[in-house]
């Protein structure tokens, strides 16, 4: 079984049995092991293709004073307006975010 995953996100295993009951060998695990990661990325490219052309919208803003969160910063020093326009789960832990930018100098 080798894991079907991209960029660190698994999505599942690839599990293949050999018909004559001999283990495989290393340039078949090396296959294998490529055939996962080629599953992971399809799938991975499925899920985000959904996201991208998902009808569910929610709004969500914010606001802050905290001079040190980065896109406060640049929002501040660029004069603009920034705003997510959506997200991306990667993996469990990692979102990838697409912004908007509106009126920078």
């Amino acid at each position: 079984a080798v894991p079907a995953a991209f960029e660190g996100a698994v999505h599942g295993a690839l599990c293949a049995v050999a018909a004559d009951g001999d283990a495989v060998d290393e340039s078949e695990r090396r296959a294998l092991a490529a055939l996962g990661g080629c599953l992971g990325r399809a799938i991975t490219a499925e899920r985000w293709r959904e996201l991208l052309h998902s009808d569910a919208v929610t709004e969500v803003e914010f606001h802050t004073g905290d001079d040190g969160a980065f896109l406060a910063r640049a929002s501040d020093r660029l004069g603009c307006r920034l705003e997510l326009a959506s997200t991306v789960d990667v993996d469990e832990d990692v979102s990838r975010a697409y912004l908007s930018v509106e009126g920078a100098r």
